[in-house]
């Protein structure tokens, strides 16, 4: 079981996917165009805010990589990363709010 939920993997890679539009200069009505899909459906994977991204396929995941210049075990492995990164945040704010003393 992974230490993170579903929840905090779309997240990472909304963030990812974010990260690397910019990186390579795009526009998402760009990238949107040359992964083959709609600039309102990309932002459904790039979403902001929280509980928003959409959880990305094998077959979009290879998409994204391509149009991103990145190798597809590349991508995912930035994005469990990240994703690790945020629940172990996430637990370590649990954590802190658990030991504080009550008034």
């Amino acid at each position: 079981m992974p230490v993170y939920s579903e929840r905090e993997f779309a997240r990472a890679a909304a963030y990812v996917l974010r990260r690397l539009r910019k990186k390579q200069g795009l526009s998402q009505e760009r990238a949107a165009e040359l992964v083959g899909m709609s600039r309102q459906y990309l932002t459904r994977f790039e979403g902001r805010g929280k509980g928003k991204g959409h959880i990305l396929g094998p077959y979009l995941l290879v998409c994204f990589a391509e149009v991103y210049g990145v190798p597809p075990g590349d991508l995912l492995n930035q994005i469990v990363d990240y994703a690790t990164q945020y629940a172990a945040s996430r637990k370590r704010k649990e954590e802190r709010h658990l030991r504080r003393p009550t008034k």
